[in-house]
């Protein structure tokens, strides 16, 4: 992801590369093993925007239950939900949205929503689901929770639009395990880490990042607060300031609550 100069502590207004995203402006439901257009959606990860790894993200299997820790519409950004049943029976599911609405996303056969809720069926043996915002409002973004009768796999495609009806940039990540230690790649000085905190607890999340470089020292630390059921979506280098010396390091996050995030690379460059 590249960014012009400039700080924003809300890292859906930081991309600017034109990319590639499987085309379609219709939700889509269908039945299959992995059908082709959806396996285009879970493979279009660019290479200037990539969802980076965290401690407690390692488990990638499908589970009844998913948090997905950040959800963004509006002002050139758009969010598809992608779920996909492995089960060879039919899975009913539940989405909960926190921060935005139902009313964000486009309307889909076989989705009823309402509020900021929204249930679906998803036929056996890789029925799947891809659910898209609209992109017509002022941005708005929050965090979703998913439960389901049966295993499933869900991922969100985070598109950039910008002022075009073509993607500047996409990313995809998967749902996110909750945890109290994380740990993301700080690639290099030319590139920051976005990260996004989702505290879907009853008690307000009070966490710690720790920037520290390839020996592992500490080269500074910042303290933010995630109240409970909310999201809350940063820049590294808004957070703490990176030595003009830094090359190449990690951000630990450790947090009193549990939490689930995500981490996204992002790419720098000078305005124009």
């Amino acid at each position: 992801m590249r960014r012009g100069g400039g700080t924003h502590t809300v890292w859906e207004k930081q991309l600017s590369r034109k990319t590639t995203l499987a085309r379609g402006a219709k939700p889509e439901r269908g039945t299959g093993v992995v059908a082709k257009r959806m396996r285009r959606v879970a493979l279009s990860l660019m290479a200037l925007l990539w969802a980076l790894p965290a401690l407690a993200q390692t488990d990638q299997q499908a589970k009844r239950s998913h948090l997905l820790p950040h959800i963004a519409d509006g002002d050139g950004w758009r969010s598809s939900l992608v779920v996909t049943n492995v089960a060879q029976s039919v899975s009913f599911c539940m989405l909960e949205l926190h921060g935005l609405t139902a009313d964000r996303f486009e309307v889909a056969d076989g989705v009823t929503a309402s509020g900021s809720s929204a249930t679906f069926e998803l036929a056996g043996d890789g029925g799947y689901l891809v659910w898209r915002t609209r992109n017509e409002s002022a941005l708005a973004s929050g965090y979703a929770t998913l439960d389901c009768v049966d295993p499933v796999v869900v991922q969100v495609v985070f598109a950039w639009l910008g002022q075009g009806a073509r993607p500047a940039g996409i990313a995809t990540v998967f749902s996110s395990q909750g945890g109290r230690e994380f740990q993301f790649p700080v690639l290099t000085r030319a590139g920051t880490l976005g990260f996004a905190i989702a505290n879907n607890g009853n008690a307000n999340a009070s966490c710690k990042i720790d920037l520290q470089d390839a020996q592992g020292m500490s080269l500074g630390e910042a303290a933010l607060s995630v109240p409970s059921k909310s999201n809350r979506a940063q820049m590294l280098n808004a957070a703490i300031a990176i030595p003009e010396t830094f090359l190449q390091g990690s951000a630990r996050v450790s947090c009193d609550q549990p939490v689930a995030m995500i981490g996204l690379h992002f790419e720098l460059e000078p305005d124009g």
